[in-house]
């Protein structure tokens, strides 16, 4: 069954959905969202077969976080290796029904435990949907996490976690029998208002392990039925996340991620049963570590078979995208054998193996979400 989020936006979700670039905090505006404006194209290029799959592993890698998300019902990791809503997770325990908490070292979290009715976006639901839910609205709330195992790093140790949590959240799952309904939300959609979490991860002896800043906005609904679930996500995310180890320094760097719109939700449908996924929805991405930002359009939804999470076996097997940035629009068609048909900006068509794709799922670039 779908587990919705004890819960998560999404952060790795840092989708790792981990994403974007640096301005805009709780109470900042909508800078962050990558538009068609303001694509790169400094990276590799879209012009060659091991371009092209390369670009196609790093789709494969945002899917796979997203369903994460969506449907395995865990928390993306901030860079401090903890689920980006840690101090959701630590503060609504304490609570039956409302309270204002005092954080571990300073600030205030409002928190509200209980039932209502909820009028879901993303489904056709009845407007008085019976629902219990958790919100909770951070004032620069401050957790504290002592000799604790670092999950983005093994090689560090164990390692002392301070995350500072601003903004507001809501998770809730539908009471009624049948199928499984849950939503969550960060920010606002309207307001311009991102769920911020700032991360400081030291060694015991103090070293500095990592910093990381994430800003978020999301809607996320979701239905699961007798192995198929349903994730419909609207998300932005701006990530800046600094490593000071030497073998993860390459990891450094902003990255931002949208997906879908509120108005028009990416959707991801994971069927257990078949071991399939299908997407159908838009992704826009801008990473500077690698250089580059892409806008990823669906224009059939893409069929993936024998998905896993790390994708070393799965195979996109139908379904067209549009993979562009400032200087290519590439057009590639995937193909029931796992081959893709790619029709570059000048007209040409080169065609890439089932074995080319694969090794390259197999093998994503360092860049890769």
């Amino acid at each position: 069954m779908l587990r919705l989020l004890p819960p998560c936006l999404i952060a790795s979700t840092t989708l790792a959905l981990a994403a974007c670039g640096g301005g805009g905090g709780s109470n900042g505006n909508s800078s962050n969202a990558i538009s068609n404006n303001n694509l790169g194209n400094n990276g590799p290029g879209l012009k060659t077969g091991p371009e092209i799959s390369q670009e196609v592993a790093v789709v494969s890698g945002l899917l796979a976080q997203t369903d994460a998300l969506g449907s395995a019902g865990n928390l993306p990791l901030g860079s401090a290796g903890k689920p980006l809503l840690t101090g959701f997770n630590k503060a609504h325990q304490k609570i039956d029904i409302q309270a204002t908490l005092d954080c571990d070292e300073s600030g205030q979290a409002t928190v509200i435990h209980g039932s209502d009715e909820y009028q879901f976006r993303y489904f056709t639901l009845p407007s008085n949907t019976s629902v219990s839910y958790y919100e909770m609205d951070n004032q620069d709330c401050v957790f504290v996490y002592d000799d604790e195992p670092s999950l983005s790093d093994p090689n560090a140790g164990s390692v002392d976690v301070t995350i500072v949590s601003d903004g507001s959240l809501a998770i809730g799952n539908s009471n009624s029998l049948g199928p499984d309904y849950g939503f969550t939300t960060m920010g606002e959609e309207s307001g311009a208002e991102y769920y911020q979490e700032v991360s400081e991860v030291s060694a015991i002896d103090g070293s500095p392990v990592s910093d990381s800043t994430v800003y978020s906005r999301m809607r996320l609904e979701t239905e699961s039925d007798d192995g198929i679930n349903i994730a419909r996500l609207w998300l932005e995310m701006a990530s800046s996340t600094e490593f000071y180890r030497s073998e993860l320094a390459h990891l450094s760097g902003q990255r931002d991620i949208t997906a879908g719109t509120p108005q028009f939700p990416m959707e991801i449908i994971h069927n257990e049963n078949t071991g399939t996924m299908t997407i159908d929805g838009d992704y826009k991405y801008r990473g500077e570590d690698c250089s580059v930002a892409r806008a990823i359009e669906t224009t059939q939804p893409i069929l993936v078979s024998n998905f896993a999470i790390n994708a070393n076996h799965s195979a996109f097997i139908d379904g067209e995208v549009v993979i562009s940035d400032s200087a290519d629009s590439v057009v590639v068609q995937f193909n029931g054998d796992g081959s893709a048909t790619v029709e570059l900006t000048n007209g040409d068509v080169i065609e890439i193996s089932a074995e080319e794709l694969g090794e390259a799922l197999r093998n994503p670039p360092v860049c890769e979400f």
